[in-house]
């Protein structure tokens, strides 16, 4: 009787360890943010993912940049999640609950008396951002202020371009007056940037953007003047 009764606690003990090994195999991987609402409102950031590695490390970070490293703790009996970053705050935050179904994983906690839901999904690459989608160099093809044309008077000699580079700086060169540069800094949540130029007065101006293949239409924002401008991508720096 002893004998069976150690062999049936093996067998519980066996099976328990299959299910939760079994359970946390599924997260493992690469995910991707697909919503985050907080109180109801939606604050989903573009890009954004974590990859959950099977020695319980993590790294997150949002399109092709990593910004977080560390660790990630899941509790098999009550369904929780927990991560901690080497390189960042604390999340002195409950740990979040896990449900995981059809390539989806769910998260959801509460944070200063509001509901949190996180949507992620399964992915073999990591997402765009903005930022990724709008590095390199891209050619002025046409520009309009308050609807009327002024390619001219901004290009011309048709040799106008800007590079916004990997480190978030642009410089716009074959311009009236001379080159301009400066630094460019992308909103997280939505197409929308603003870039400062260098100089004493530090001028700066506030986009909305639309990229689509290689077309890039910038169009001012909080301005008296509605301008447009747009762009084709290019490889090469015009002389």
């Amino acid at each position: 009787m002893k004998l069976k009764a150690v062999l049936f606690l093996f067998s519980l003990l066996a099976l328990f360890l299959v299910f939760s090994y079994s359970y946390v195999n599924e997260m493992e991987g690469l995910w991707v943010i697909e919503k985050v609402k907080i109180g109801g409102e939606e604050i989903t950031p573009v890009g954004r993912w974590v990859r959950i590695n099977k020695d319980f490390t993590q790294q997150s970070g949002n399109g092709w940049y990593q910004h977080s490293v560390g660790t990630w703790h899941y509790n098999t009996h009550s369904d929780e999640l927990t991560f901690e970053n080497i390189n960042g705050y604390a999340d002195n935050y409950e740990p979040f609950k896990v449900k995981i179904k059809n390539n989806k994983m769910y998260w959801s906690r509460e944070e200063e008396g509001e509901n949190v839901e996180v949507i992620l999904k399964r992915s073999d690459f990591l997402p765009q951002s903005h930022i990724d989608k709008i590095m390199g160099v891209w050619d002025l093809t046409r520009a309009t202020e308050n609807g009327v044309d002024i390619t001219l008077q901004l290009d011309p000699a048709s040799k106008r371009y800007i590079y916004y580079r990997w480190d978030k700086r642009f410089v716009a060169q074959n311009t009236p007056g001379g080159p301009l540069s400066g630094i460019y800094n992308i909103n997280g949540h939505k197409p929308e940037m603003d870039m400062i130029f260098d100089g004493e007065n530090c001028k700066r101006e506030k986009w909305s953007f639309k990229i689509e293949q290689d077309s890039l239409i910038l169009t001012s924002i909080a301005s008296e003047k509605k301008m447009e401008l747009k762009y084709k991508r290019i490889n090469y720096f015009p002389e």
